[in-house]
């Protein structure tokens, strides 16, 4: 049991101890979510569906997951974000065990929409609790760790997924993963007690909030659009390197599955690299423009070298361990500056809305360019994402001076 009862900081062992559990939770929420897109090769295969109506399911997802961030991201500022997370686990479970009964990708496409809703609740309650008991060195190093759950999720998702489907087909990794959503559900709330940041704001609290000024929304709006940018890059890359592997070198389904684990293993090590590099430069946005640079460096070789299978997959992952590393700065560092409104979830939520208007666009917008005009024209198509996102990033570095220096 975690010793919140107070408005305290945590420290110490408690701390630690809610790290591990908030950790748990992203895990959880990523085997619950990019399970789809680590069997999407095998669904194409054996359900006799197109890319394209299978990158839709994709894209449905993505959308009203970045829809749900809205709305999550409001009301985690307004009730309990103890519950929201909570009940995003139980409904997320509930999802995953209803997609291996759907009979056609229009019914898969509402199944995983709905998930994608349900996924919302974790994030925004995640960054308001997260913000609010943790001194803020503190926050910054659980937002690293918390960030690496997602990826030690992915990782389980593409280690498990192979083997399954050669024993038992796509169908059960579904079922195990509702399974492991439901049992989280039952350790977070067990071991997260009730203090006042886990019930609703009251209203006097808010009043001695200032108010958003209309000189933040247009620094909120670059960011947005480097963040779309980001999102287009990390989670299609993610989405569609297997089915690129299939494609460019011949591999099985269950290998091409596999070859996927070397992005989120290398995305644990961008999140710790990107974190030493805004260590360095004490800045935000200009430690997401590095990191977007590199990842633009990367996207550029990948033109040139992606017959190349080793080369192919390294630069892929370093493509997608930068993403993570601009997603740690711009998705988990940034709301926190708007504690001072009050609005650290709407914030998050808002600011996660545009990764996942990214995510869909990639998510059926790679399915379309790599069928018509092959994937020499879907990698160049990277670099120009990669290489526009760190243009906006130093567009951006002025205004987020100005907004911290006040």
């Amino acid at each position: 049991m975690i010793d919140a009862a107070s408005d305290r900081k945590l420290e110490g062992q408690s701390a630690v101890r809610f790290i591990v559990l908030c950790t748990a939770v992203y895990f959880t929420s990523y085997v619950t979510r990019i399970n789809y897109g680590a069997v999407i090769t095998e669904i194409i295969r054996v359900e006799s569906i197109s890319r394209g109506q299978a990158g839709l399911i994709s894209t449905v997802a993505f959308l009203t997951y970045g829809f749900g961030q809205l709305v999550s991201g409001y009301i985690g500022d307004k009730v309990s974000p103890k519950l929201l997370v909570a009940a995003g686990l139980v409904s997320t479970s509930v999802c995953n065990v209803l997609l291996p009964f759907s009979r056609s990708p229009a019914q898969m496409a509402v199944v995983w929409g709905l998930n994608g809703v349900f996924q919302a609740f974790f994030w925004p309650p995640l960054v308001k609790l997260m913000a609010t008991m943790l001194d803020m060195n503190t926050y910054k190093k659980a937002c690293v760790s918390v960030s690496a759950g997602s990826s030690l999720g992915t990782i389980a998702v593409y280690l498990v997924a192979p083997a399954v489907i050669t024993v038992a087909g796509w169908r059960p990794i579904f079922f195990l993963s509702a399974a492991c959503g439901v049992l989280i559900a039952v350790v977070w709330s067990a071991s997260l007690p009730s203090n006042s940041v886990n019930e609703p704001v009251m209203k006097t609290e808010t009043a001695k909030k200032s108010s958003i000024t209309l000189g933040v929304v247009p620094l909120l709006a670059m960011l947005a659009g480097v963040i779309t940018l980001q999102g287009i890059l990390r989670d299609g890359l993610t989405t569609w390197m297997p089915t690129f592997v299939a494609d460019m070198f011949g591999f099985s389904t269950a290998t091409s599955i596999l070859t996927g684990i070397v992005l989120p293993i290398f995305s644990v090590i961008c999140y710790n690299v990107a974190s030493l590099i805004d260590r360095w430069l004490k800045n935000e946005i200009k430690s997401a423009s590095v990191i977007f640079c590199a990842g633009a460096v990367a996207a550029g070789f990948l033109i040139f070298l992606r017959s190349s299978v080793p080369a192919a997959i390294m630069l892929m992952a370093v493509i997608t361990g930068c993403m993570h590393g601009v997603n740690l700065m711009l998705i988990s560092r940034v709301p926190a500056y708007f504690d001072r409104y009050g609005k650290i979830s709407t914030v998050s939520g808002l600011l996660n809305t545009f990764t996942y208007i990214g995510s869909g666009v990639s998510g059926f917008g790679i399915a379309v360019l790599s069928e018509k005009l092959g994937w020499g024209a879907t990698v160049v198509s990277w670099f120009v994402v990669a290489f526009l996102g760190s243009m906006l990033c130093v567009l951006c570095v002025r205004k987020w001076n100005r907004f911290t220096a006040e």
